[in-house]
């Protein structure tokens, strides 16, 4: 179990934000409170089974305990005295809760595990909402006359965010933790490639260490094809853009060849390859068969309608975490599902990178590298 001070190190180590002003990490907690509280407006709305958003809440109180956390670090505080003026602040409006026994996260789990106070969620909800507004007025250039301490000010919003999460039996440790695993996903202190899933395969049934690509736009009379090559030997389909509106998606291929490299993972490519897994029959069937190519084709589907309104991701180095969770959810119950954020964000980075050197050279040989996933583009 990790201790208050523990998570107050872990989130300043994890703390890669480039501002380091205060006020910028409590615009991001207007945020993040933002998409927890409209959970709870959609469970009210929708008259979701209870229950069936826990996962989601924990996510997003997580989220909100890193910002909290890192306010408290950029102002120089102590988090076990903030948590500490929280318990009693608290106490004063619940005079059930002992600020004394609440000295560990393992004692409010417990807490909130067993609490029988009477709390009205949405009350609840509201009443972070306004000591969140609260908070704001110290980062917004106006005197306030009351509240001056920072310290106290971020303790209430600290205790009516306990009192928030208590009312939905939510459990501080696994947001917590969830926080920690994301952060780790998304920006790891060192960055090493997992075992590739196909390790324990038949060679034959192996991505090999090294490919080359060859990919060439073809005129066809009035139609333009992409034909791609590998090792000499014609692979795939000839490719259009299948779409009205040109967008050179015919080229799109090279975002599986960056998948393959950068996740281990890619059902097209087997495919294309001949490298399907039959020696496993349920390996074969759910991980390599038609719906896991279709899921792939997704993936590489739906990131490209975003890319193209962002210059296809030109001149960006980091992508939208939005669209890295959507992902993830999109795989899951997919051996790709173990990938990490920023092998995703690798991933799709380079396959624009090689995508945007194609399209300008309208041919060019790649070539795979899976042993220091690497892929690199060469004109012909």
């Amino acid at each position: 179990m990790i201790t208050y001070d523990e998570y107050q190190k872990k989130v300043a180590e994890t703390d890669k934000l480039t501002s380091k002003s205060s006020g910028f990490i409590a615009l991001g907690l207007v945020g993040e409170v933002g998409d927890l509280l409209s959970l709870i407006k959609k469970e009210q709305r929708d008259l979701f089974v209870i229950g069936s958003l826990e996962e989601h809440l924990h996510e997003e109180l997580g989220d909100v305990l890193w910002y909290v956390t890192s306010l408290i670090n950029r102002e120089g505080y102590d988090i076990r005295e903030v948590v500490r003026n929280s318990f009693v602040l608290i106490k004063d409006e619940h005079s059930e809760f002992d600020p004394l026994l609440l000295k560990s996260l393992n004692e409010l789990d417990a807490l909130s595990a067993s609490h029988n106070l009477n709390l009205d969620i949405l009350e609840s909800a509201l009443e972070v909402a306004t000591s969140l507004s609260l908070l704001l007025t110290l980062y917004s250039g106006r005197q306030v006359e009351t509240h001056q301490d920072k310290s106290s000010v971020i303790s209430n919003f600290l205790g009516k965010l306990i009192i928030f999460s208590l009312s939905k039996r939510m459990v501080i440790s696994k947001a917590i933790s969830r926080n920690l695993k994301k952060i780790e996903s998304r920006w790891p202190e060192k960055e090493v490639y997992p075992e590739p899933f196909d390790k324990a395969h038949e060679e034959y049934e192996r991505f090999p260490d090294k490919v080359n690509f060859i990919f060439r736009e073809i005129d066809l009379g009035e139609k333009k094809f992409v034909i791609q090559q590998c090792q000499g030997v014609n692979i795939g389909d000839r490719l259009t853009d299948n779409k009205k509106d040109k967008d050179d998606y015919r080229f799109h291929d090279v975002f599986h060849i960056c998948f393959a490299v950068h996740l281990g993972w890619s059902p097209v490519l087997r495919a294309l390859l001949r490298l399907k897994r039959k020696n496993i029959s349920s390996t074969d069937e759910n991980q390599d068969g038609a719906r896991a190519i279709i899921i792939e084709e997704g993936v590489s589907t739906f990131v490209f309608s975003r890319a193209l309104n962002q210059s296809l991701f030109e001149n960006i180095e980091r992508l939208d975490y939005d669209l890295l969770k959507f992902i993830q959810e999109f795989v899951k119950g997919y051996e790709v599902e173990k990938c990490n954020l920023w092998q995703w964000e690798k991933a799709i980075l380079d396959g624009y990178k090689v995508f945007r050197q194609m399209k300008k050279s309208r041919k060019g040989k790649i070539v795979a590298d899976f042993v220091s996933h690497s892929v690199t583009f060469e004109e012909l």
